[in-house]
């Protein structure tokens, strides 16, 4: 009988380690991860391999994205081949199909920016994997706007388990989060949605496949909401300006605004806010107005966003992350729409939530305790 022969022991010397990632190398057009966390693959060109370290571990790529930003330490499953297409070109907006990581999986997206704010993306869309321009509403890709889907729990806990009956989304972009509120609410909540732009709301319609059932206003918001009687039961502002990075235009910050959004019939005002580059004052503002003028206030901070909350009703048992993350979990249709939060109230907790009249404290700490790389 023949002896079972072993088999020789694979060595470093035997094994083959490939200097690029399959089907790539150096000036290859690419999708990467920025930071190896990020969820959206942004488009770039592989540069090179980076120097070896002196301690064995995984090699590691440097990437120039398209808005002209190098990025070093990328590893080889951050960095996917070119699966980028151009889909529209407006005079305002550029549409078009990128990847990104959802539950796991590399899920095509459909992505909005202006011409104006290049590598900033207003809106996504989820994309059916297995239908050709037929929109995916389970999940909103991204986390800022899963924050914002976190309105409709809000809304159930202060008003006694029932859904808003009218909802206002200033901001409407691609549309991702009206779309979904309309199909979460089962076309039973009236939705509207304000954007300045005819471009904007042309691509919603015809690329962002928008119901034709929310009615699209085609304003300005801030005299929208000054001008007129509020009858919303819920009201969600997104609200970005073209020409610049950040979010809200300050008048939307102002005391004024807020207050008349507070004595307004609203039950329910949702912010977005995406600080300048002092990082806090644009926070600090929407944080002290909304704590003067709501009964009750709360804000996830989405890095670099923060969302917020007002409401005069009691919300007080969602005061903490943890009643968060327990009233998710007894939504099973929601908690899957916002991967992002879920994950962020397991990791951070109080980081991720907290009250607007600790906001200044809360701050503080986080400058002390969290990496805002």
């Amino acid at each position: 009988m023949e002896a079972k022969k072993s088999k020789p022991k694979r060595t470093l010397s035997r094994v083959r380690i490939r200097p690029y990632p399959r089907g790539l190398g150096p000036y290859s057009r690419v999708e990467a991860r920025p930071g190896n966390i990020d969820e959206l693959f942004y488009g770039g060109v592989l540069i090179c391999k980076d120097p070896p370290t002196t301690t064995p571990c995984e090699p590691t790529f440097s990437v120039l994205y398209d808005d002209g930003e190098i990025e070093s330490g990328l590893k080889r499953s951050s960095i996917i081949c070119n699966s980028r297409r151009r889909i529209s070109e407006g005079k305002e907006v550029l549409i078009d199909d990128g990847t990104i990581l959802v539950h796991g999986h590399l899920r095509r997206v459909r992505l909005l920016h202006f011409r104006s704010s290049v590598g900033i993306y207003q809106s996504g869309l989820l994309m059916s994997s297995n239908k050709f321009n037929v929109p995916d509403l389970s999940v909103l890709p991204f986390e800022v706007n899963q924050a914002m889907a976190l309105g409709p729990l809000v809304y159930q806990y202060t008003h006694k388990g029932s859904n808003p009956e009218t909802c206002c989304f200033a901001g409407l972009g691609g549309g991702a989060v009206p779309s979904f509120l309309f199909d979460f609410f089962e076309s039973k909540c009236s939705i509207d949605a304000i954007d300045f732009s005819h471009d904007v709301v042309d691509a919603a319609r015809k690329h962002f496949f928008l119901d034709p059932k929310i009615k699209v206003h085609v304003a300005d918001a801030y005299s929208f909401f000054m001008k007129s009687e509020l009858q919303y039961d819920m009201v969600m502002l997104d609200v970005a300006d073209p020409s610049d990075r950040f979010l809200p235009p300050v008048d939307f910050l102002s005391d004024e605004f807020i207050s008349h959004l507070a004595r307004s019939h609203i039950k329910l005002v949702v912010m977005n806010v995406l600080p300048s580059n002092t990082r806090s004052r644009h926070a600090h503002n929407a944080a002290s107005s909304f704590a003067n003028c709501f009964k009750w206030s709360c804000y996830a901070y989405i890095d670099p966003n923060y969302v917020f909350f007002g409401t005069h009703c009691d919300s007080s048992i969602l005061c903490e992350p943890g009643e968060v993350l327990g009233a998710l979990k007894r939504n099973p249709r929601l908690a899957y729409a916002v991967p992002g939060i879920l994950r962020e109230l397991n990791i951070r907790g109080s980081v991720f939530w907290g009250r607007t009249s600790r906001f200044g404290i809360d701050f503080a700490k986080r400058l002390i305790s969290e990496d805002f790389s």
